[in-house]
């Protein structure tokens, strides 16, 4: 994620000459520079041996590899080096503009050093606009940076930038997280069921963890829309097939390979595409996230041919997350699958378009119980405005 420089826990950052697979390229003072941003008092670098010495103390100079690897934006940068000492240390990218001016950084694999063995330092970052708060993107390094304390030796780089990459909201994914996994076949064997029942939902709702939360407690650690859903959804004979952290490709998952549609529910309401923007793995971009969910609405049209469909857009969250960017795209996704675009947004922002109000978003991100009454205000009615239109 993007991070200030000058950041009080952050002493040191060294980056290393970019090229498209630069492996085993040895540090050499040489090839480096002081980048004109942040201030050093007191910090040791050093290089011996094709190795660099850090002695992070008091200030935090900013060194980067005089060579920049040209990028399109939109591609992946990879770099990992191995590591030896105390504190911690990770990996940064950094993103140079078109006047040479750096115009953002990303950092991840943070890690606690040790002093009788390497570790390895590793990092996947999805180079674009949307993490350098919009600004253009012509070249790219990679480098090091090690924490207030960390006393480190860095050896074997490794680095590549891949320009283009596949669409993974494509391809059916199974995730491996034992929690989802319990709860996909919890899922998959209530579909079956209900199917051999002949028992075919009123509603069902497809999604992540926001769309799983209508079954939080509004009283509960994790305060969620229960209680709107009892008054509202349940009696409707709606169904949640909402799963924590799911992703684009795991959904598809689920009604391809695992066959949830069987049951064949006469509305789908489906939230999806937030959790393609996590960090880890790298974030998919907002154009392939729209194309998984483009995907989603042909499957689900395929496999339930006479089902309505609400699609709902992408709720804002902290940080920068470009959900605008994904939801840009689904009005004319939802139009082409005859399917209803829900835009509550505004209502659950007051305008703002963000998800700063902890009474609404409680984490910047997850509904609190009045978010879910704020979305429920626009989603019920284009709900029973379905079932009107089809008699039920």
């Amino acid at each position: 994620m993007k991070m200030a420089l000058g950041l009080a826990g952050m002493l040191a950052a060294c980056a290393l000459a970019a090229a498209p697979a630069d492996n085993g390229i040895v540090f050499d003072s040489s090839k480096f520079e002081v980048l004109p941003i942040g201030q050093g008092k007191g910090e040791k670098l050093s290089f011996a041996d094709g190795t660099l010495s850090v002695k992070a103390q008091n200030g935090s100079p900013f060194i980067c590899g005089t060579a920049r690897h040209p990028v399109t934006p939109g591609g992946i940068a990879r770099a990992s080096v191995k590591a030896k000492g105390k504190g911690k240390a990770g990996i940064m990218i950094y993103s140079f503009g078109p006047d040479g001016k750096c115009v953002g950084w990303q950092t991840t694999g943070v890690r606690d050093l040790k002093e009788d063995a390497p570790v390895t330092l590793s990092s996947e970052v999805r180079i674009s606009p949307h993490y350098t708060g919009g600004r253009e993107i012509k070249s790219i390094a990679w480098g090091i940076y090690a924490l207030r304390g960390c006393e480190g030796v860095f050896s074997d780089y490794q680095a590549a930038y891949e320009e283009k990459t596949p669409n993974s909201t494509l391809k059916p994914a199974k995730s491996e997280r034992g929690g989802i996994i319990v709860r996909t076949r919890k899922l998959t064997e209530q579909a079956k069921a209900l199917a051999k029942q002949g028992k075919r939902p009123g509603v069902m709702f497809l999604g992540d963890s926001i769309t799983q939360g209508w079954e939080l407690d509004p009283n509960g650690k994790l305060p969620g829309g229960l209680a709107v859903w009892n008054r509202d959804f349940a009696p409707l004979g709606a169904v949640n097939f909402g799963i924590s952290g799911e992703r684009v490709e795991h959904v598809l998952y689920r009604i391809t390979e695992c066959n949830q549609l069987v049951c064949r529910p006469e509305i789908v309401v489906l939230m999806i595409g937030t959790n393609n923007l996590n960090m880890t793995p790298p974030p998919d971009t907002p154009e392939n996230i729209a194309a998984g969910i483009d995907n989603l609405l042909a499957v689900i049209r395929q496999k339930v041919p006479d089902a309505k469909i609400i699609l709902s857009a992408v709720t804002p969250r902290g940080g920068p997350f470009p959900t605008d960017a994904i939801n840009r795209h689904l009005p004319d996704i939802a139009k082409k699958h005859g399917a209803v675009y829900l835009d509550p947004i505004k209502v659950m922002t007051d305008g703002t378009g963000n998800a700063k109000d902890r009474t609404v978003f409680r984490d910047g991100l997850h509904f609190s119980p009045k978010g879910y009454e704020r979305y429920a205000s626009v989603l019920l009615p284009e709900i029973l405005k379905l079932k009107q239109s089809s008699g039920k």
